[in-house]
């Protein structure tokens, strides 16, 4: 829905531009919320009249054009409010921020707030804050299954794939920690795939991963790596001193049938191990904060803003 259809602006008035020039920041506000959680777009209206709600004409739009909320006089109006964005939104009048809740992929991108004056000429522009919202969801922890062609003591075949993440992964792979303290790197085949409907992703990796010789002890990882984070998967051991029996959770693409099952050349046991070169702190294991949190912020719990200039 077009600005225009919602209310027509007059000219400012000559004595109404400086004090809209002062109370209009010009830096746009970065802020970021998890798939599923509550957004919070802020307004940060100084209010230094001390106006009323009744006196004022308050409402959030997306890309200049959606509008997302609208309190007239003081009242809620849905008539201008697009379809995508009814009942999903809540005002805080405490802090001049709407929250957008069940925040979706595609609702990433500008806003902006706008308030109006209503003045017994009409309505009068008085303030506008912009800002930018980024959407992320963490993909699942990556996980390791052996193919039904394994190849001895050489080598292994395997697959490796994570989901439900976004932004986009950049990287996965293979990662051979050897007893002498040596790391190998083995790509394969990636491939990539976006749900249609959420928007998340889903990516997945073959390959064949050698074993070097005279190693008896090797440790795998799959490293799944975004723009801001690495994620690594429990771990597979090759370790001629263990005992198969030992490793009863492994994977394996037979598991899919109920009789008995091939054995394993060599034991491959998972252990749990979870690093990571960068964690959004606990929102990551708990994924239960419902607050944007700002780039920049120390803790996760912070409701702040930066103003991006």
């Amino acid at each position: 829905m077009k600005l225009d259809t919602l209310v027509s602006i007059p000219p400012l008035e000559a004595e109404t531009k400086e004090e809209f020039k002062t109370e209009k920041c010009a830096a746009l506000l970065k802020s970021e919320v998890y798939f599923n959680e509550t957004a919070a777009l802020p307004c940060q209206f100084p209010n230094s009249q001390n106006l009323s709600l009744n006196e004022l004409v308050i409402f959030w739009q997306y890309r200049e054009k959606l509008v997302l909320y609208e309190l007239y006089l003081g009242r809620e109006n849905l008539h201008n409010v697009a379809a995508e964005y009814m009942h999903r939104t809540s005002f805080d009048q405490s802090s001049w921020t709407l929250r957008l809740h069940r925040a979706q992929i595609k609702d990433k991108g500008p806003y902006q707030c706008i308030i109006h004056h209503k003045k017994p000429t009409g309505l009068v522009s008085i303030h506008q804050k912009d800002s930018e919202l980024s959407v992320f969801a963490n993909f699942t922890e990556p996980e390791i299954v052996q193919m039904s062609n394994v190849t001895g003591n050489s080598g292994i075949n395997l697959t490796c794939s994570s989901g439900q993440g976004y932004p986009k992964a950049t990287k996965m792979y293979f990662l051979l920690k050897l007893e002498n303290s040596t790391e190998l790197e083995y790509d394969g085949i990636m491939q990539i795939s976006q749900d249609n409907d959420t928007g998340l992703y889903n990516i997945s990796i073959s390959s064949y991963v050698p074993f070097p010789d005279a190693i008896s002890n090797v440790t795998i990882f799959c490293v799944l790596k975004t723009q801001s984070m690495k994620l690594s998967s429990k771990p597979f051991y090759k370790d001629e001193d263990r005992e198969e029996s030992d490793s009863p959770n492994i994977k394996n693409s037979h598991d899919q049938n109920s009789g008995p099952q091939p054995s394993v050349p060599d034991a491959f046991r998972p252990n749990v191990l979870l690093h990571s070169s960068f964690q959004l702190k606990e929102l990551e294991s708990k994924h239960q904060h419902s607050v944007s949190r700002v780039f920049g912020a120390d803790r996760p719990d912070a409701t702040t803003f930066d103003c991006i200039t």
